[in-house]
């Protein structure tokens, strides 16, 4: 972890993606479902490994991580029967991904999330959006899949009567990408989820990040998925594919902010506004600058 805690103060928050039923992952739990067992998890790099400190330094100073996470969690009624969600006074994203392993299965279980949402959406304090999340990189298949069954779980969602957005990442074509924008009850589109180890090897240098092309999370399932730094310039590529393409929804972009001025680069690129999340671990005393300058740029 960084040797400084956040200063969250002026940022909103989307939950952990959840699911419909316990995801056992590759994070070992708590009984409570949410807290790691491990202080440092070892589904997560640059944490620090004895076997592996040169690369670990690496990758900090240069600000990039890798995660097999894989959406630990104890399933969304667990986390809705904590209350902590209903209780928030301020907007909020909810999380969601499909994890069965075949297209019927995957709409049902969307149908069943969506129900249980709907139930407890009257005792929320704040108003929320779900952001359907079909890019995570450790769920053991291929992601790109999801892609074409997002009008379904869309339409499906659309009973909710709340905002919705899609995240993907860059695996995701911006032909793709546009299939699903048009979509009336899309209303937003998220950009970019982590890179999954060894994908788009002509976007990403790889050899240049992990030598040998070896990941050190080889040992879970995927070799882990890349956050960071090397995902900065690609995004704003896409982003601008994206608009030259006619995608007008609005696009929430990150994907290796780590200072202020990175923001400047997506916002020229055509995002909306902006998410952070590394930044935290890899340079956490910079959090607050930068939500500073996001309300400079984006209004």
């Amino acid at each position: 972890m960084g040797p400084v805690s956040p200063n969250w103060e002026g940022c909103g928050f989307i939950t952990k993606t959840a699911t419909r039923h316990r995801t056992v992952g590759n994070m070992p739990m708590q009984k409570d479902g949410i807290t790691p067992v491990e202080f440092s998890p070892a589904c997560i790099a640059p944490n620090l490994r004895m076997n592996n400190l040169g690369l670990s330094l690496k990758m900090f100073l240069r600000g990039y991580m890798l995660n097999a996470v894989g959406l630990s969690g104890p399933g969304i009624v667990p986390l809705l029967e904590k209350n902590k969600w209903q209780e928030e006074k301020e907007p909020f994203w909810i999380s969601f991904m499909t994890v069965e392993k075949d297209a019927d299965r995957r709409i049902q279980e969307t149908y069943e999330f969506v129900n249980i949402l709907r139930q407890a959406l009257p005792s929320f304090q704040a108003p929320i959006g779900l952001e359907q999340n079909c890019t995570c990189s450790n769920v053991g298949f291929d992601v790109t899949q999801l892609v074409g069954e997002m009008d379904s779980r869309l339409d499906c969602a659309a009973v909710l009567g709340i905002p919705q957005r899609v995240k993907i990442n860059l695996v995701i074509s911006v032909e793709a990408a546009k299939a699903f924008a048009d979509n009336p009850n899309c209303d937003e589109i998220c950009t970019t989820n982590t890179i999954g180890f060894g994908k788009i090897p002509d976007v990403i240098n790889w050899p240049d990040l992990f030598p040998g092309n070896i990941s050190p999370l080889g040992d879970y399932t995927g070799k882990g998925a890349l956050s960071g730094a090397p995902l900065l310039h690609p995004t704003a590529n896409w982003i601008r594919s994206a608009r030259k393409a006619g995608i007008s929804k609005p696009i929430h972009a990150g994907g290796g902010i780590l200072c202020p001025e990175d923001l400047e680069v997506l916002h020229e690129a055509g995002a909306t506004s902006v998410f952070i999340g590394s930044v935290a671990t890899l340079r956490p005393w910079r959090v607050q600058a930068i939500i500073k300058r996001a309300y400079q740029l984006f209004k």
